[in-house]
């Protein structure tokens, strides 16, 4: 589990969080993904579904905000417990996915589904009512134009790390995030 995730919950919160986390394979996480992605989607998907049984049982007014993480190959395994962007607000009260691989289900749909005109390394998805992406969370985080509220959604994509970016599909063919600007630490 990312310390720095935990902690800085832990400090806003005044200690005041509960933690669940799973191993998802006894194999390293990039070899588990090369080999068996199934394995950690079905772990992502039975783990938030446990914890969101014993969450919505609880009265609705004392209900604690349900909040996910998601890093790297983690990210993916997390993401296999929702369908997509009304799953996902419904749900929860916030999720971040830090670093996720190319081959997120739902962040590719994200991306390949931006709004016309929004570049693929920080796409603008429905006008950003729910889902957005950065690559650098020290600024404001795009449409800043466009509230906000209810349940968000932070796909955290540094523009150096390559498990965002690659993908087989670099062999055949140019993705948009080529044509666009290079981020600020490529």
């Amino acid at each position: 589990m990312d310390p720095g995730a935990k902690d800085s919950l832990e400090y806003m919160t005044g200690g005041d969080i509960a933690s669940v986390a799973i191993q998802y394979s006894y194999l390293p996480s990039w070899v588990s993904f090369i080999v068996d992605r199934t394995r950690a989607r079905q772990a992502g998907r039975a783990m938030f579904d446990a914890v969101y049984e014993v969450w919505s049982a609880l009265p609705a007014g004392a209900r604690p905000k349900l909040l996910v993480f998601g890093v790297s190959p983690g990210s993916f395994s997390e993401e296999a417990a929702f369908s997509g962007e009304f799953d996902l607000r419904n749900r929860t009260d916030g999720v971040l996915f830090a670093g996720p691989p190319n081959f997120n289900p739902l962040c590719r749909e994200f991306r390949d589904g931006r709004d016309a005109g929004s570049p693929e390394a920080e796409p603008v998805v429905r006008d950003g009512r729910t889902v957005r992406f950065s690559g650098d969370p020290s600024l404001q985080i795009q449409p800043a134009s466009q509230p906000w509220d209810g349940t968000r959604v932070l796909y955290l994509a540094h523009p150096s790390d390559p498990i965002v970016w690659w993908s087989t599909d670099l062999i055949l063919g140019r993705p948009d995030w080529l044509a666009e600007p290079a981020g600020a630490d490529v």
